[in-house]
């Protein structure tokens, strides 16, 4: 009778417990790995036959692959603001190009980023890798003093990598707001973009994507009890092209093709992790790039990073702004699927909080709208947006995608910010994917509703519905 009693207190302790978990699982863990001039034909599942790219393709084979992708710029620092803060990068000419080495922080105190949502709903974050966000807010940067604000200030808890691009001064490793290595009067100053002038070079070039994936997988290790968002933006593939030893000479598509497998293995080193944790069931998982590839990469040995498309890396053609995208959430996201809607790099922040079910701040993300459904392979009566915009370098090109209408404009960038737009090309890529056919002058009328519907996106200052600030 004891026993008996004994093992109905238990279950009657325990089943209040057990209601709870059942009613609130844990929260997914959020990782995106984002290459650094990935061209939309690198990877194996986007068609490369020269370069070897297991881990990617498995991610397309578990999850989503996406084939109308695009970055809002076709450089670096304006699709990193964009994808942090859901926003078009040129409004107001934040951030137009990439940052020189010296730039400050471009962040505003108290804007509202992914991480920083991500944090206050209780997540650990971190970031690893090249930043180009800039630090501090004077520039020149003084690399002698605390490299404050940055990306502890935007909502990440632990930062390790490359603050600029890894071929910019100075090159050392930074660790949150510190440069590691130091000693006792050593001093750092940098000459322009690439010149390091004085204080010690602090990493080896071709060591730097293994010891950047090593410091992802600890972040990882180190927070596998609680929600976690991941940031890992490689310094691979950008020039210098820099392979670790042990993958030099491995791919079919010379020193490039191999900066892309160590891509690729650093991918599956994350991958490995999850699995090994037992976190990949409940774990998101993106792998992208912040442009499109440069044109003549692994060239001489039959590789095109961008595959037909037009253009590349600083382009408004589709080659330079449309990247592969894949997406795994087993359970939400349908294994071994492709989906042609167009998104962009600025619906990551709506994407994921949705999933995540954190409501969007109405001064949060101007121009992310949530691709969910589309993630999901749920059947949508109309597309997600109504545009989307991808700039080249500078912005001084602006496209408009609607539907399968592209539209290139020039921008002539005004004294108070804004830009006037002047059609240059109107395409169909349905019907012309490599953007020869210009059908400007076959459809003024559209050619005139979709440089209103530009200017219309500036003067409102957002796209998302609901946004205030």
């Amino acid at each position: 009778m004891k026993a008996a009693l004994s093992a109905l207190t238990v279950l009657l302790f325990l089943a209040p417990r057990a209601a709870l978990e059942a009613a609130d699982p844990p929260k997914p863990n959020v990782v995106i790995i984002m290459a650094d001039d990935l061209g939309y034909a690198d990877l194996g599942c986007y068609g490369a036959t020269k370069i070897a790219t297991p881990n990617a393709d498995r991610l397309a084979r578990e999850g989503r692959r996406f084939t109308d992708a695009h970055t809002p710029s076709a450089v670096c620092s304006p699709t990193r603001f964009g994808l942090l803060t859901g926003g078009y990068p040129w409004r107001g000419n934040r951030v137009p190009r990439h940052l020189e080495a010296g730039e400050s922080l471009v962040i505003r105190d108290g804007e509202p980023t992914l991480p920083g949502l991500l944090k206050s709903a209780g997540y650990a974050t971190g970031c690893v890798g090249k930043w180009h966000l800039g630090v501090q807010r004077k520039t020149p940067i003084d690399w002698n003093a605390p490299l404050k604000p940055g990306p502890n200030d935007v909502g990440f808890d632990e930062y390790f990598g490359v603050i600029n691009s890894h071929n910019q001064a100075p090159f050392v490793l930074v660790e949150n707001d510190k440069i590691l290595g130091l000693k006792p009067g050593d001093r750092i100053t940098i000459e322009g973009n690439n010149k390091q002038t004085a204080g010690p070079l602090l990493r080896d070039e071709n060591a730097l994507e293994a010891r950047q994936t090593e410091k992802a997988v600890g972040f990882i290790e180190r927070h596998r009890d609680k929600p976690f968002f991941l940031y890992y933006p490689t310094a691979a593939v950008h020039d210098p092209v820099t392979p670790g030893k042990a993958w030099q000479g491995k791919s079919k598509a010379g020193p490039y093709g191999d900066y892309v497998q160590e891509f690729d293995a650093a991918v599956g080193a994350v991958l490995e992790a999850l699995d090994r944790l037992k976190l990949a069931d409940n774990t998101i998982v993106i792998v992208t790039s912040d442009n499109g590839g440069i044109e003549k990469k692994g060239a001489a040995f039959g590789h095109r990073p961008t595959g037909r498309l037009r253009g590349g890396k600083g382009t408004a053609w589709e080659g330079g702004h449309r990247v592969p995208f894949l997406v795994r959430w087993p359970g939400q996201v349908p294994a071994g699927t492709t989906c042609d809607e167009t998104c962009c790099h600025v619906d990551v922040m709506a994407t994921v909080c949705e999933a995540l079910g954190i409501a969007l701040p109405a001064n949060a993300g101007p121009d992310s709208f949530s691709m969910l459904k589309a993630w999901r392979g749920e059947k949508l009566a109309k597309p997600v947006r109504e545009g989307m915009v991808s700039v080249a370098q500078h912005a001084a090109v602006f496209s408009l995608r609607q539907g399968p209408w592209k539209l290139h404009l020039d921008a002539k960038l005004e004294p108070d910010g804004t830009r006037t737009f002047t059609p240059t090309g109107l395409y169909n890529l349905a019907e012309d994917p490599v953007e020869k056919d210009d059908r400007a002058g076959a459809d003024p009328t559209r050619v005139k509703a979709m440089q209103e519907t530009v200017q219309r996106y500036q003067a409102e200052r957002h796209t998302r519905p609901g946004w205030k600030n």
